[in-house]
């Protein structure tokens, strides 16, 4: 057995009565137990990877056959589950159920990357909310190389819509130079600074679906492109204007970026398909689910590398006296 989208999260339930949530996509269910404690169950949920039986399962959480398969034909009539060792119905998936399965993955890694303990500390610590700036920048400088490799290997159908995309992103990270120049009290570019190694990597792999996969690689990019504005400043707890100043500027990114609808550049992306194949919904879905975990790992690389008042901020690129001790 296996739980349904990748996405599965526990939350603390809404009801009265529920002690466990989790929350598929769009959906959430609320899930209440006549005996038992929850960490039993999410225990049960951590065993429904694919690999054991249903028998196996239960020696393993040393409880009866008969009371086990009871609860996964519960789990397996709402859809929270499914034999993992079976095959779907269908090897053509509509259009229209490809966009839903899509948005509901993309709605709920966004709900839980923004749960990242990270978000909750840069409206309170000024330094770690420009950190997490510069490593971000990266990515937003980076755009227009990975639009570029993706129109050099995309299908034709696809090529108006990069190209567009191209053209909306050109050059956004100067302005986030600038202001990170005065706030930082320097030259500041990002030429010449080291990104972090898990910064580096999301960029790799953006790079790669570019390549490999461009249908892929555009639900990923629109799965983590604004949908909305982000709130003013009023929520800031900083004392400076000029690091204000910089989450204006990315304020700004994002309203454009609304603006020209990048987050719906996957829906453009499959207008014209009637039917896909049940390995393209996988080969995009799951791209979709290693690329959210990829921003996870920026995410805590950003506050291990940055959470201490001394750290150095920001990273310049080494020399050669960073390695090397003249003798």
């Amino acid at each position: 057995m296996y739980p349904r989208l990748k996405a599965t999260i526990a939350l603390a339930p809404s009801g009265t009565d529920a002690l466990v949530c989790l929350r598929l996509g769009l959906r959430a269910y609320e899930i209440s137990m006549t005996e038992g404690e929850p960490e039993s169950f999410l225990n049960l949920m951590g065993l429904l990877n694919g690999a054991f039986s249903v028998e196996k399962i239960a020696t393993l959480l040393d409880l009866p056959t008969a009371c086990l398969r009871s609860t996964l034909e519960q789990l397996v009539s709402v859809g929270l589950v499914y034999d993992y060792r079976g095959s779907l119905a269908t090897e053509e998936i509509s259009q229209e159920d490809f966009l839903s399965s899509v948005t509901a993955l993309t709605s709920a890694f966004r709900f839980d990357m923004f749960r990242h303990p990270l978000f909750a500390q840069l409206a309170e610590r000024e330094k770690l909310f420009l950190a997490t700036a510069i490593e971000y920048g990266h990515i937003i400088r980076d755009a227009s190389t990975h639009i570029e490799k993706a129109l050099s290997h995309a299908p034709a159908h696809l090529e108006d819509l990069l190209k567009n995309y191209l053209a909306s992103e050109a050059d956004h990270y100067l302005d986030l130079q600038t202001s990170l120049s005065a706030a930082l009290s320097m030259e500041f570019r990002f030429d010449d600074v080291e990104p972090l190694a898990a910064t580096e990597a999301l960029l790799l792999k953006t790079h790669d679906l570019a390549i490999s996969d461009p249908l892929a690689y555009i639900a990923c990019c629109a799965a983590f492109e604004a949908e909305r504005v982000p709130s003013s400043t009023d929520l800031l707890q900083w004392t400076s204007n000029t690091a204000a100043d910089v989450y204006r500027v990315l304020r700004d990114h994002a309203a454009e970026d609304c603006s020209s609808s990048h987050s719906t550049l996957f829906q453009q992306a499959i207008a014209s398909m009637d039917v896909v194949d049940a390995n393209t919904v996988v080969r995009v879905c799951n791209a979709l689910h290693t690329y959210k975990h990829y921003f996870d790992n920026l995410n805590f690389e950003i506050l291990r590398a940055y959470s201490c008042d001394n750290a150095g901020l920001p990273r310049l690129k080494p020399k050669l006296a960073d390695f090397f001790i003249a003798q």
